[in-house]
């Protein structure tokens, strides 16, 4: 079984993923994590549960380095500013399918890009920091759209562009503004996708823009084979948020009918690994 070591990440981040109680990868950090430090594309089906948000992180923010070294500093202090006020300029953008979601992924993006020393916000949310002040943007297309059209944010010094839940986005009609927004980004990018499903229109887009991806999971020897449709039973029950450990556990001990494991919904990718 792999661990995090294996993939040759950098310490800061090791330290991160240490803080945060995550010891094993899943099955899609396992196999994209090194492509992704490699600059290399990806295109992945994969939706809540199998770690997506840490793999593109992990992956992309390891082969960031903060821009200190090179001077910044020094120009600053010569002409008396402040250097936390100078733009630093977006270099890894995601875009996810609303503002609400925004917020949720920048914050999960927080321990990793601290580590590394980059800065990270959410487009028209509340943060502090304004999207010009950081490495790292987070946005639904439509609010990132809007700052590029006023000027308030430049990606011509973009490194990396993630769609996260690109079928999502399609679906809530923000699919005309990340076209937009594809426009503006710099050819030798990296570029990730990521969706639970590949409707057509993120077909075309992957296959118009997103050159030599690895693909997750390898694409099926017969594609477009026919698949059995899905049928159960769902039962809800409401559980107090102290009880929800103990409820866990008892789902999982308990014996089911046909030996079939229980299907568990988080509300973060990290949570769920």
């Amino acid at each position: 079984m792999a661990s995090f070591e294996d993939f040759g990440l950098r310490e800061p981040l090791l330290a991160a993923l240490e803080d945060e109680d995550i010891e094993i990868p899943t099955a899609l950090q396992e196999a994209v994590i090194p492509v992704l430090r490699r600059e290399g594309n990806l295109v992945a089906r994969a939706g809540s549960g199998s770690g997506k948000t840490l793999a593109y992180a992990l992956g992309v923010l390891d082969r960031l380095r903060p821009r200190a070294a090179e001077g910044a500093d020094t120009d600053a202090d010569e002409e008396g500013g402040d250097e936390g006020e100078a733009p630093r300029g977006t270099r890894m953008l995601v875009l996810v399918a609303t503002a609400e979601a925004a917020e949720r992924v920048a914050l999960s993006l927080v321990p990793y890009a601290a580590a590394v020393e980059l800065g990270v916000t959410a487009a028209g949310g509340s943060w502090g920091t304004a999207p010009s002040q950081a490495e790292v943007l987070v946005g639904a297309p439509a609010d990132v759209l809007d700052g590029v059209r006023n000027s308030e944010l430049k990606l011509d010094e973009l490194e990396a562009v993630v769609l996260d839940g690109a079928a999502e986005i399609r679906e809530l009609g923000g699919w005309e503004a990340v076209e937009t927004l594809m426009d503006h980004v710099p050819r030798e990018a990296q570029r990730v996708v990521v969706s639970a499903a590949f409707p057509p229109e993120v077909e075309d887009l992957v296959d118009r823009r997103v050159k030599r991806a690895l693909r997750f999971p390898a694409e099926p020897a017969i594609p477009n084979a026919e698949q059995p449709p899905l049928e159960g039973n769902v039962a809800y029950g409401l559980v107090p948020e102290g009880r929800k450990t103990d409820t866990l556990a008892r789902l999982l001990t308990e014996p089911r009918e046909g030996g079939a494991p229980p299907i568990l919904f988080c509300r973060t990718d990290e949570r769920a690994a």
